[in-house]
């Protein structure tokens, strides 16, 4: 399956995804909340409060184990836990 197919069918048009580093996870999100899903199941294991506003960007860490969000009305980054979805440092 080519990426975008795999893609359009986990997503709106309105959602900004990123993909983890070895491609087992997607992320996604839109003004109320970011999800990430498992894409060999295609379910959705865990969701966040999204930024406030609109965020421009999402980013996993290398490791996969960190996800960055960027907001784009407020200028704020928000890092968080894949694990467990908690938000591990904010900068504004």
């Amino acid at each position: 399956m080519q990426t975008k197919e795999a893609t359009d069918s986990f997503l709106r048009k309105d959602w900004h995804p990123a993909f983890s580093p070895d491609g087992t996870l997607l992320a996604a999100g839109d003004l109320n909340f970011i999800s990430i899903w498992d894409v060999a199941t295609r379910k959705s294991i865990r969701f966040m409060p999204a930024h406030k506003g609109r965020f421009s960007r999402l980013i996993f860490s290398p490791s996969g184990r960190v996800l960055v969000s960027i907001g784009d009305r407020k200028r704020t980054i928000r890092w968080w836990d894949v694990e467990t979805g908690r938000e591990i440092y904010r900068l504004s």
